[in-house]
């Protein structure tokens, strides 16, 4: 949980931090939790603390300034892809949070991305 909790502080909390050295942590961040996502067993205690309480609907729904480092966007739309391919009907209500303002943010976050003008970026969110 700690770990989980560190990484999302990483990836939300910009205070103190230049941009560009934000932006740089967040790749790492993000790389972090994809490489968690890939290598995890989802019978494991690990994976079951990643999608607890919503933690990779706080991922997805975070937000970031792609501006400063190109491969921001990449990252930020494999990791969510990778929610996206964990989707399933036994698990579906690990991503669901009828009490928040926006109940589906994996899906949510990657409608912003469907009319983007970088073809890669759109196929991405197609796919």
């Amino acid at each position: 949980r700690r770990l989980r909790d560190r990484l999302k502080a990483l990836l939300a909390d910009a205070r103190g931090m230049r941009r560009d050295v934000h932006s740089r942590v967040a790749a790492q961040v993000l790389q972090t939790i994809h490489i968690l996502l890939q290598a995890t067993p989802a019978d494991s205690t690990l994976f079951c603390n990643l999608t607890a309480g919503w933690y990779l609907n706080d991922v997805a729904a975070t937000r970031l300034d792609f501006r400063d480092n190109e491969d921001l966007l990449p990252l930020w739309m494999t990791v969510v892809k990778d929610i996206a391919t964990m989707l399933s009907k036994e698990n579906l209500m690990l991503f669901f949070d009828p009490s928040s303002p926006t109940p589906f943010p994996i899906f949510t976050e990657a409608v912003r991305f469907y009319h983007h003008p970088v073809s890669q970026v759109r196929t991405h969110v197609q796919a």
